[in-house]
């Protein structure tokens, strides 16, 4: 049996794609805390569920940084075997930019929640 090797290209995509993966866990756990919410009086599971979603909220920098980070080394990894080019460049320039958008909107969050 033969295995399909998939392309340093498509790895990197793919790793991209976590990133949706990560926000969907988080609206998971924030969308079951809010129907909690009144149920359980702000008390029991729901403060389990918030909890969770809130450790999410804030680790989300770090997650980015780490899935962004993998996802370059692939696409360094992509040019180097001489795959698409302009694929690999876009991607890398979508990663950058995005990793720049995340630490810039993330520390406009703290500020606004430091203000409250």
């Amino acid at each position: 049996m033969e295995v399909k090797r998939f392309s340093k290209t498509r790895i990197a995509f793919f790793i991209l794609l976590l990133h949706l993966l990560y926000a969907a866990l988080f609206a998971v756990f924030m969308l079951i805390a809010c129907l909690l919410e009144d149920p359980c009086n702000r008390g029991g599971i729901y403060i389990v569920f918030s909890v969770i979603s809130i450790v999410l909220l804030c680790l989300y920098p770090l997650e980015a940084t780490f899935i962004n980070a993998g996802s370059v080394v692939f696409q360094v990894w992509a040019l180097k075997e001489n795959e698409s080019r302009l694929q690999n460049v876009i991607m890398m320039v979508i990663t950058v930019l995005y990793e720049i958008a995340v630490i810039i909107l993330f520390a406009l969050f703290w500020q606004g929640a430091m203000s409250v």
